[in-house]
């Protein structure tokens, strides 16, 4: 099972960050932080129109994951090639870029683990879980509003 959520993963991310990235937006993420935000909320879209035929929650969460990982990294490369970091990590481009993509992939591993040996679901954060127990609410149910909120 793990063979093939990675799978399905590293598919999303290539669609994600390959065929509905820009060679300019790619160019324009390193220069502009409102870049970067527009390319997460395309890989966001992305990850989550993909996770849908699946009908699987733990899926969605799954997806939900890898669009945040993904947002996560790209934001560090931006501040990495800004030179907000008192020094830089990697100089080289092709260093960046191949640190960068194994980022994305190690993330995509991790998040294929998390939901084969949890049986098909990705548990939130045990911050969260305490906080649903003490409002008396359960993940899916928060899920569900979230998603009532949003649409």
């Amino acid at each position: 099972m793990f063979k093939i959520v990675f799978l399905y993963l590293l598919l999303i991310h290539i669609l994600g960050d390959y065929y509905f990235q820009s060679d300019l937006l790619a160019k324009e993420k390193l220069e502009h932080i409102s870049q970067v935000r527009k390319h997460g909320f395309i890989y966001a879209a992305i990850c989550i129109l993909a996770v849908i035929p699946v009908l699987s929650l733990g899926m969605v969460f799954a997806g939900i994951a890898l669009a945040v990982s993904h947002f996560l990294i790209d934001l560090v490369k931006y501040y990495q090639s800004k030179g907000l970091f008192e020094k830089k990590i990697l100089s080289s481009e092709k260093t960046i870029y191949l640190a960068d993509q194994g980022l994305h992939i190690i993330c995509a591993g991790l998040i294929a683990y998390l939901y084969t040996v949890n049986n098909g679901m990705i548990h939130l954060l045990t911050p969260f879980n305490m906080v649903f127990q003490i409002i008396g609410l359960s993940a899916y149910s928060a899920f569900i509003w979230v998603l009532i909120l949003l649409l």
